[in-house]
Order: structure tokens, then sequence, then C-alpha cells
């Protein structure tokens, strides 16, 4: 029988297994015993084999898995180290921040939009999406016989203010006449003194005519008429139907709601034109609950957009919100920061980080040297690597460098059942293994009795 038997580890282990129960047999240990107690014998060798087999095997994983890779270090093999290059730990301003998202957004400060105060059919669209327009420039016409009222209320009132001037002006020579007759005793001081209430009535109702006609030229003016349709309409008396509406604000066409032809009603409340002042943006951050109670108006933001990556754009926080999103769970935080170049569009998706305290010093490594798995981290040193988490957005400094002294628990390893059925599994395969080699000394151990046997009886 060969004897080439491997030196260690779990083959080894099944090959002494192996040996044992074949000397058990050749020597005289079981030659007295019954076949059945042969059997049991052989079997509680084999389990007793089984047994340090298993064990053998599992610490030998153990340890080859310990010698490289462990809990808080991993070992680099030789081979491995003209793949890697020596970098100092430097020391950097770290400042705590916090991460969040959110959007670009109009500053409603600077932003209106632009309803129809009567109804009537669109005639002609002059503003077009995306116009930049001035105060006063002309946005539609729209054609509304409800402005046919106020004109003819506007005529009026002016005619009524020129009767109203004309017996004035009557009154007042009536009442010079009559004083000048009481003067030189050829009139009676009755008639002087009903002149004088006929010129105050028509000073009074001269008053009441000019309020009249000036209300009805706000009116108007409020309508959307502009100061010179106003004149035009008070020297010629020609009644329009057709109205401009105009810009109450100077900004860009960001939203047009409206099309040729379109019927619109005044008390429908829909916005025709929004228009905003694109000069300054509102940056709105969305900040977990968690973390509100350390955000205070005046701190910095940072923020980033995809559109201008290698941007970033800081202000600082002028509002938060004072109620949280019922689905979201998180507060709106908001800072103003100008946008001359418009390179920051409305609605666009941010990344913001807040600094929420003051900057310290603290020991450093490049991020190239931090090894991600999951939430955790390796930073490899001269004989190990130590585990840290560095979440994006906290501990780490302007650089974009974690912080050497950053500790948090670790992700999350196996549990204790996991481990088990891990265990039995290897338990099994090994069990498995050591059958057939048992099944194949059992035959050979079988054949050498039956050949020994025959030689006795020779």
């Amino acid at each position: 029988m060969s004897l080439n038997a491997p030196s260690c580890g779990p083959a080894g282990m099944l090959w002494s297994a192996r040996i044992s129960l074949f000397w058990v047999a050749r020597l005289g240990i079981v030659r007295g015993m019954s076949i059945k107690a042969k059997t049991h014998f052989s079997w509680l060798i084999a389990l007793f084999g089984v047994s340090l087999m298993t064990s053998s095997a599992v610490t030998s994983v153990a340890l080859a898995e310990g010698t490289m890779k462990g809990a808080d270090f991993v070992r680099v093999v030789p081979d491995q180290m003209h793949q890697l290059e020596v970098a100092k730990v430097e020391t950097f301003a770290f400042r705590p921040q916090r991460s969040a998202i959110g959007q670009i957004g109009y500053n409603e400060d600077a932003s209106t939009i632009v309803l129809t105060p009567f109804s009537g059919r669109v005639t002609r669209l002059v503003a077009k999406l995306g116009d930049r327009v001035k105060k006063g420039d002309p946005l539609l016409e729209i054609d509304s016989p409800e402005q046919l009222v106020p004109q003819n209320d506007f005529i009026a009132a002016q005619a009524a203010r020129r009767k109203a001037g004309s017996q004035h002006n009557l009154a007042v020579i009536l009442e010079k006449r009559v004083r000048d007759l009481h003067e030189g005793k050829a009139a009676p001081s009755k008639d002087l003194q009903q002149a004088e209430a006929q010129l105050a009535a028509a000073e009074h109702d001269m008053r009441s005519a000019e309020t009249a006609f000036e209300a009805a030229r706000v009116r108007l003016r409020i309508l959307g008429r502009t100061d010179a349709e106003i004149s035009k309409l008070e020297q010629d008396g020609m009644l329009s139907r057709v109205t401009t509406i105009t810009a109450p604000i100077d900004g860009t066409v960001v939203s047009r709601k409206v099309g040729p032809g379109q019927f619109v009603k005044a008390d429908s409340g829909e916005a025709l034109y929004t228009i905003a002042d694109l000069s300054t943006v509102w940056l709105k951050a969305q900040i977990f609950e968690q973390d509100i109670a350390q955000v205070r108006i005046g701190q910095e933001i940072e923020a980033r957009v995809s559109a201008v990556p290698n941007r970033v754009f800081k202000a600082r926080i002028n509002a938060i919100n004072a109620t949280s999103d019922l689905t979201t769970r998180r507060v709106v935080v908001r800072s103003e920061i100008e946008n001359t170049d418009h390179a920051l569009k409305s609605e666009m998706f941010a990344m913001f980080r807040i600094s929420i305290g003051e900057t310290s010093r603290n020991p450093a490594v490049p991020t190239d040297a931090v090894i991600r798995e999951g939430d955790s981290g390796h930073r490899l040193g001269r004989d190990r690597a130590l585990a840290l988490q560095t979440p994006p957005g906290r501990d780490r400094n302007p650089a974009g460098r974690p912080d050497a002294n950053s500790q948090r628990p670790r992700g999350r390893r196996k549990s204790p059942r996991a481990r088990r059925d891990l265990r039995r599994q290897r338990v099994a395969s090994m069990k498995i293994a050591f059958s057939s080699e048992v099944d194949t000394g059992s035959r050979q151990e079988n054949a050498s009795n039956k050949e020994a046997g025959a030689t006795d009886a020779a």
C-alpha cells in the first residue's frame, strides 16, 4: 500500500484517518471482535476523523483569511507593492458639513404672473417664450367688449367736467357783475348773496367733476391703457375694443399659457404670462428633519449642478421654512445668489453642502488612498489598513480629503446564524468527501483480508 500522504491540511487529516482504520484492521485489536463490533468500531474511528478534519479546515480557513485581511487590517503581499504609491498623512482644514439635495428656483420676490383684467379673445401675441421685456412693453392684444364701458365712462366724466367748468365760469362772471352793482348802490344785498351761493355751488360741482374724471382715467390705466392711449381717447373720443396688455416688471418671459384666438376670462385666475428677473435666483435645499436643528440663518452654503460641474456656487442661508414636507420629511432652506451670466436655470437639480461649524485642522489622507466597501472604508498604512467611514458631506475638507481621525461603526457583518450555516455547509461537504475516502479504504481493506485469508488457508 502506498504511503505518499499529504503533509497537512484537510487531505492530510483524511489520509491519517484512512491509514488508522487500515492498521487497526491489520493488527490484532479488532481480530477477536465480531463483524458487528468491527463495523461499530470503524464508524467511531470515522466520526473521530471527521471531527478532526472539520476543526482543522475551519482553523486553516480562519488563519488564511486572518493572514491577509481582518476586521481592522489588510496585509499587502510583496507582489502588490509595485502597484502602491506612498503618500504622507498631512494636516488639512476640515469643516463639519451636512449634505442635501434640492433645486434652483426663480426669485419669487422678482417674478410675477400676468392676468387679464377682462374677458375677451386674443387677437395677437407679441411676446414669446424667452423674450426679455421691459416694464410697459406689449405682451398681447385682446378684443373685449368690456373695454367699451370704462371708455364710455371716461368720456362721460370728461363731458361732465367740461359742463361743470362752464357753469363755474358763468357763476364767476355773474357774481362779479352783481358785486359791482351792489357797490354802486344799484343792486340789493339779496342779489349779491344769491350770486355768491351760485358761485360756491359751481365750484363744488367742478371739484366733483374733476374727481370723477380722474377716477375714470385711473380705471383705464388699471385696465391696461397707457397714458398715450388715454390722451388720444380724451382728444378724439373714439372708443376701441382692442386693448394691449403690457409687462408689469422688467424680466424674461419664462412661461406663456395662451394662444392666438383663445378666449380668456377675467375670473379664471389662470396666468397668461410669467415674467421673472433671472439676474438672481433662489437655492432651495431640502434638509432632513434630524439635521435641521443644526442649520442657522447666515450659514454658508455651497451648490453644485451637473450643467456646470467645475463651478461651486456659494451663498448664505436667508430663510428656513416653518413647515416640513409630509411626504419627504424634509425642510426647505432658501438662499439667494447672483446669476448675471444666467448659468443657473430654474428647476435644475443641485447638490448642497452646508457648513454647520467652525473649521478645525486634522490629519488627512488622499482620497485615492481610501478603499470603499459599502459605507465603510479602509486606508492603507505601513503594515495594515485602518477602517474608517466618511460618507459624502461629513468630515471632509474643501479639497475632498477624508479625515484620518474619523472613526465610525463599521458596516454590517454576518450574523451568528449565517456563520453557523456556513460552517454546517463546509462540514457537510467534508463529510461527503470523507465518506468517499472511507468507502475506498474499506474496499481495499476487504480485498487485503481476503488475500490474507487465502494465504492462511494455504
